[in-house]
């Protein structure tokens, strides 16, 4: 009925998986106490054996803290032996939204990370049976690139405000980073 490690406390959890034709598909629910679905999550891989390739899309039922996420259809994560690429991975919520795409078509290709006002206690309060543990908005602008490198390199801003930890105010967070490549 329930899966607890640690902090994390699941109820009604539930994972569905199936293998058809090369295709792998994933679910995973959870509800809370009182039987409300709270996290719901959905990925499909499929094997394309000519292009030695996976492709990854994110089903369009997505449901972060009781809250209905919108998906891009077109979102991908295509991934092979000499790399990956990612197209179209767009999520949102109301102002909250989270997109990540490569800068071109092959792989390996920089990536563009963007997190608009996204709220902490999202993912948090599945970490937590207290999900007021931490809070607080976040906002990034970031490139990821040179994947082949031991440690990737990275340019941007990532900002965390208005952070709460057990509903005590801690401040705000401000990180820049520059490769100067």
């Amino acid at each position: 009925d329930t899966l607890s490690s640690g902090n994390i406390l699941l109820y009604d959890a539930l994972v569905r998986a199936g293998l058809s034709n090369q295709n792998i598909s994933i679910a995973l629910n959870t509800n809370d106490v009182k039987k409300r679905e709270q996290f719901a999550i959905a990925i499909l891989a499929k094997q394309d054996q000519q292009a030695g390739v996976y492709d990854i899309h994110l089903s369009d039922t997505l449901t972060l803290n009781y809250k209905e996420w919108s998906v891009n259809e077109k979102n991908m994560i295509r991934i092979a032996d000499e790399g990956f690429n990612v197209s179209d991975f767009d999520i949102s919520n109301k102002e909250q939204k989270i997109a990540i795409n490569s800068s071109s078509p092959e792989l390996n290709a920089p990536v563009k990370i963007e997190i608009d006002d996204f709220k902490l206690s999202t993912i948090t309060a599945a970490f937590n049976k207290d999900s007021m543990l931490l809070e607080g908005l976040m906002n990034a602008d970031f490139t990821v690139s040179d994947f082949k490198q031991a440690i990737p390199t990275m340019d941007g801003t990532l900002k965390l405000d208005s952070i709460l930890y057990q509903q005590m105010p801690v401040g705000n967070i401000d990180l820049k980073a520059n490769s100067n490549n």
